[in-house]
């Protein structure tokens, strides 16, 4: 597997297995070589490297300096009982004005909260992750979760920049960001605390590049969407600024048509 473009000077991640598990060393280092990590065999599991672990129920992420996390639904378990007890329309989705069977490229899958909605409002979803052993992590932990939606999300490991250089116009319905916020808050969950501890997510304040929002919208038939964060102005593409913002007091979305 060749390695991402610009990923910056970070040790490599390693993958280790419980032996509760049964996985041989011959399969361990087959996930070794997909997931471009070094093999580690037994414990202790090193401190100084983010490390995936397979246990017998699911697959954790160590990282140096924070504490051991499993995929978790996060927001996603909260936004789907509203969806299926209460019959809520959740605020991407209605954002997105998406229809069942759509096409929806999720520029920043992260731990796939948002792309798990996605796939439950009836779209296929390919999400694109450019560090291939976090786009293992979060896929592991959508097919532990909810195999009946992880089979519409489809992981690509590639900067989103590349993929939208390359895509097609008028490939997809959708394309979605979702900037992941570079500055960490009180009250951050574990599991992103990690996360952010083994990837670069940028400059803290860093905003989204008036180019890569113009790509998109070459790539779209129908809408490209950016989640906001909290008291953020949404940017203009070339000048022009989004048709609308939609969502709740909390989660904002600013949409573009396509061009």
């Amino acid at each position: 597997m060749v390695r991402p473009m610009s990923e910056p000077e970070r040790p490599r991640f390693r993958v280790a297995c419980s032996e509760k598990t049964g996985m041989t060393a011959a399969e361990l280092r087959a996930i070794a070589r997909w997931i471009d990590a070094v093999p580690h065999r037994r414990r202790p599991w090193p401190k100084d490297a983010p490390v995936i672990v397979f246990n017998v129920e699911q697959v954790r992420l160590f990282a140096p300096g924070c504490k051991p996390t499993a995929w978790h639904p996060g927001t996603a378990y909260r936004r789907l009982r509203l969806v299926h007890r209460e019959g809520a329309t959740d605020g991407l989705v209605r954002a997105l004005d998406l229809a069942p069977g759509e096409t929806v490229l999720d520029c920043t899958l992260g731990l796939g909260h948002d792309a798990v909605m996605l796939a439950d409002a009836g779209a296929t979803v390919i999400g694109l992750e450019r560090v291939p052993a976090l786009l293992f992590f979060t896929l592991q932990g959508l097919w532990h979760y909810r195999p009946e939606l992880a089979r519409r999300i489809h992981g690509r490991c590639v900067d989103h920049a590349v993929a939208l250089a390359e895509a097609p116009a008028d490939s997809v319905d959708h394309v979605y960001f979702d900037p992941m916020f570079p500055a960490a808050f009180v009250g951050e969950s574990t599991t992103w605390a990690t996360w952010r501890a083994v990837t670069d997510v940028g400059d803290a304040g860093a905003r989204m590049p008036p180019d890569l929002l113009h790509a998109a919208r070459r790539v779209a038939r129908r809408s490209v969407a950016l989640k906001l964060g909290q008291r953020e102005d949404p940017p203009e593409i070339a000048g022009v600024p989004p048709a609308r913002v939609d969502g709740t007091a909390r989660v904002r979305y600013a949409i573009w048509p396509a061009d």
